[in-house]
């Protein structure tokens, strides 16, 4: 699975349903074959951030945004997204509510409350604009529930995205989760966190934080290539063999309070390098829109910021062909992998052996520095490689360009 997260207030200058569901080819062009919608439901007001609200703030769990058009337009999406073959998931927030939700009043108990029986926001966090759910409460749980089935099972989505996985006790995504694919045996559950027990629930995926923040050690800190390598290492060492890591250069939560990848890592030619290493290494791929086009826009998750879609066309070709690649070559989607990391260049290897005994390759060259470099790669000669951008094969001594990448594979 390649994964595209969509916001839909700023995907468009429409920001609709419709207007996402008209550029759905696009995407399928781009080589994505799995959506994941930010929250599509209405949002609150009471307590709310900045001009809209955070998206966050859900008042109507089984309901849409109006600015984004109806249930039917939603549904159509829907219709419209598996015909293309592509998974469609939305994010789903278990742990609050906004203020204004029907909930607040009709089931208080549902909360959590201070002595005093005050609904209280979640404890240990500044998150004033939402209400924290009480799992102690079996009628909320049976609630929430509901409230998911109908997603699966009226609506025909393929999964969530959970928010603050964390935060919502094991033994509730096991009931969920069983109930999830009851119905839809192959349902995705991308879990917000990074807790070993997320996956013994039933999770299928789980975020790299480690990767991303190896990521930005490398990149901005400019720690060694090796970090890359030992955060990878460190979480093959217990992920089991279905399990995977979602694994990103930014999301949502990093380009609104981090930066986006062209400014946080250095550059335009520095965000494909991250870009390429996150969608090489086994696990599933993100990209956030408008990566596509190199958008240094931060997209406030409480404002209105349509993507400027003409920025940087150069970039669209080049991930098209990267994502293609990742979800077409036997090493890439199988291999195992082999690292042969340098100090300033991220080198590794995968590798794939078909039916027929014929070893498929896949080499990453990526250079995370400003600066020029050479770099040996006399131990993939005569092995039929070349590069996916340019065709040309793996010379013995490659001169590397600031941040330059190259990825190199056999038929």
């Amino acid at each position: 699975m390649i994964l595209y997260e969509v916001f839909v207030r700023d995907f468009s200058e429409a920001g609709t349903f419709k207007a996402l569901e008209a550029r759905l080819d696009e995407l399928v062009d781009l080589g994505v074959n799995a959506l994941w919608l930010m929250p599509i439901h209405p949002n609150g007001e009471v307590n709310a951030l900045g001009t809209h609200g955070s998206p966050y703030a859900v008042k109507d769990f089984t309901g849409v945004h109006p600015d984004f058009g109806t249930m039917g337009d939603f549904r159509d999406l829907v219709i419209s997204c598996h015909g293309r073959g592509l998974r469609i998931l939305i994010d789903w927030v278990p742990n609050h509510t906004a203020w204004d939700h029907p909930w607040i009043t009709a089931h208080p108990d549902w909360y959590t409350q201070d002595a005093q029986g005050n609904i209280v926001h979640p404890p240990g966090t500044n998150w004033m604009d939402v209400a924290d759910l009480n799992y102690g409460s079996g009628a909320l749980r049976g609630a929430m529930i509901d409230a998911m089935r109908f997603w699966i099972a009226d609506v025909g989505i393929d999964g969530f995205r959970c928010d603050y996985a964390e935060g919502v006790p094991q033994d509730f995504w096991e009931q969920a989760i069983a109930e999830m694919q009851a119905i839809h045996p192959n349902v995705v559950m991308l879990a917000e966190g990074a807790a070993p027990w997320l996956h013994d629930v039933g999770m299928n995926l789980s975020y790299s934080w480690d990767g991303y923040g190896a990521l930005r050690s490398v990149f901005v800190d400019g720690a060694a290539a090796h970090t890359l390598q030992t955060s990878y290492e460190g979480e093959a060492a217990w992920l089991g063999p279905l399990d995977r890591r979602l694994r990103f250069s930014t999301n949502h939560d990093e380009t609104s309070w981090d930066a986006p990848p062209p400014t946080l890592f250095g550059g335009q030619e520095a965000a494909r390098a991250a870009q390429a290493i996150v969608t090489f290494l086994p696990g599933t791929p993100l990209v956030y829109n408008g990566q596509e086009v190199g958008s240094t826009q931060v997209l406030n998750l409480f404002e209105r910021i349509p993507i400027d879609w003409s920025t940087h066309p150069e970039m669209r070709p080049w991930l098209r062909t990267l994502l293609h690649q990742r979800s077409g070559h036997p090493a890439l989607v199988h291999g195992e992998i082999e690292f042969h990391v340098q100090s300033n260049v991220f080198r590794a290897e995968r590798t794939f052996t078909d039916g027929d005994g014929t070893v498929r390759r896949a080499l990453l060259v990526a250079h995370v520095r400003d600066g020029n470099r050479t770099t040996d790669l006399s131990a993939w000669q005569d092995l039929g490689l070349t590069d996916i951008w340019n065709g040309a094969p793996p010379p013995v001594s490659l001169s590397l360009a600031p941040f330059e990448v190259r990825l190199y594979v056999t038929p």
